[in-house]
């Protein structure tokens, strides 16, 4: 077999490993995280080789240090994104957001043993998602009723934050077999937290009558909760010839601990439906220590890394596959922790939220090519598939759900890397995009609307899955790492 038929064949083999189902889906991104930048910019295509600082979290066999000890810093020297949505509060209407921020993302220090050099060691800390979503609309009309022609002056405002952390920390090892073969683990700490603030309000004010009432609907959350985790690994990575190929597997996340709390309330008043005075309704509810947990799937990646014969130049392929996460409580009302039972009861499911995900897969592709001894190009291509889905039936139909609008996103990078000495710096940058269309409104602004008991709406009408909605990013990167 000659070698270009070889690395066909190898390509094909990882594409078969994880096509299954690939589909697509919504939620946070998997691939949407920072690490470190020279394996951003190849995409993350680094399962099979090529990790170099970050191989503690792409596959813990490749952790490999030429020198004695190596330490290295990463962070995005900015970072812009731009988010545009159609139809979100009400028909023809358009929101549009423009965010950028300095985000710290990567440091890690490795070393190995002299006494026996089979062994690398690393350890790390970096953050692996930042998501900051921030959305205020307010709108002011004189409406009519159609029965009795008399105008009202209808306001409506709608306003989220929410804002998501997710920092890694831990520790790896790898040993060298043989030559071509090695294995790795890694025993990785995650803490992740969610600060979450909607508030939808309706009024409607007569204009010329001083006898009816103002009528008025509203909802109101603001929570904050934190999960810690253990997320184990274990790699492995052999090398034929200018061939590398690695597997890694990540295990579901071990819950250690995880609480918050809750604020909500829901109501309305004075509401005049088709003629018929409506009964008042008024619920809020506010409970600390509630029991939190944010799960981590179980995913297994592949990857084949080609080197020409001179090693100057890298092809990188790689995929993930991450399994479904059944709907669970990613906050739960009905339980307190242990620290907070004596202050706080369990409730009611009023403060309870949900969360679930399909399975995924993700790829990725990147190259990189040695100009000379000092200067190397790099450049990677990935899909960034998103998974959200929990379960709408009997059972969980009435357990709150986040407003989470995360795209399907493709990414692309473009980056060198310049050495000297011991000294590594890498530049780079990465633009982003993701659409989705047909999606669930935020809200559904207008009068006179309708009035469902159940449901607790009033002044609006239902929402529908007529809004659309993109995002943009472009990132700028800088890395360092020295050899000593």
């Amino acid at each position: 077999m000659s070698r270009i038929s070889k690395i066909i064949f190898n390509f094909i083999f990882v594409v078969v490993l994880f096509i299954y189902n690939s589909g697509y889906a919504q939620i946070n991104n998997y691939w949407s995280m920072g690490s470190n930048t020279s394996s951003s910019l190849l995409g993350g295509a680094v399962v099979g080789g090529g990790a170099e600082d970050v191989a503690i979290f792409y596959n813990p066999a490749a952790i490999e240090v030429v020198a004695q000890k190596q330490i290295a810093f990463n962070a995005s020297v900015l970072n812009f994104n731009f988010y545009n949505y159609n139809n979100a509060l009400s028909p023809g209407q358009s929101l549009d957001y423009l965010e950028w921020a300095v985000k710290p993302r990567f440091l890690s220090y490795q070393f190995k043993v002299k006494s026996n050099p089979k062994f690398n060691f690393q350890i790390t800390i970096f953050s692996r998602n930042e998501q900051l979503t921030e959305l205020w609309d307010y709108a002011e009309v004189i409406v009519e009723n159609p029965a009795t022609k008399e105008e009202f002056n209808y306001t409506a405002s709608y306003d989220m934050d929410r804002r998501y952390t997710d920092y890694w920390m831990g520790g790896a090892v790898s040993y060298k077999f043989t030559p071509k073969f090695s294995i790795g683990m890694t025993l990785f700490g995650s803490a992740k937290s969610l600060r979450y603030y909607q508030s939808s309000v309706i009024d409607l004010d007569p204009i010329n009558n001083t006898i009816s009432k103002n009528q008025s609907w509203s909802s109101i959350e603001r929570q904050y909760f934190y999960a810690v985790s253990l997320i184990p690994k274990i790699g492995f990575l052999y090398k034929s010839n200018q061939v590398g190929y690695g597997i890694n597997i990540t295990v579901p996340s071990m819950r250690l601990w995880g609480d918050g709390y809750n604020k909500r309330s829901l109501q309305y008043s004075n509401i005049t439906h088709e003629g018929q005075r409506k009964d008042d309704f008024l619920q809020s509810e506010y409970n600390n220590y509630i029991v939190a947990n944010i799960k981590e799937p179980l995913a297994i990646s592949a990857g084949i890394t080609f080197h020409s014969r001179n090693n100057r130049s890298k092809l990188f392929f790689s995929g993930e596959y991450f399994a479904p996460i059944k709907t669970y409580k990613i906050l739960d009302n009905t339980k307190i922790s242990a620290w907070g039972q004596d202050e706080y009861q369990p409730g009611s499911d009023f403060l309870s939220y949900k969360y679930g995900a399909r399975e995924v897969v993700n790829f990725a592709i990147g190259f990189r090519h040695e100009v000379n001894e000092r200067f190397s190009f790099l450049s990677g291509v990935k899909t960034n598939f998103s998974s959200y889905n929990p379960i709408d039936d009997a059972t969980w139909e009435n357990i709150n759900e986040y407003v989470i609008m995360t795209p399907s996103l493709y990414h692309i990078s473009l980056g060198a890397q310049f050495r000297l000495k011991g000294n590594t710096i890498i530049l780079g940058t990465e633009y982003s995009y993701g659409r989705k269309d047909n999606a669930m409104q935020m809200a559904n602004y207008g009068y006179p609307g309708v009035f469902d008991e159940y449901e607790r709406i009033a002044l609006q009408n239902y929402p529908t899955e007529t809004m659309n909605y993109s995002s943009q990013s472009i990132g700028f990167y800088l890395g360092y790492s020295l050899d000593f």
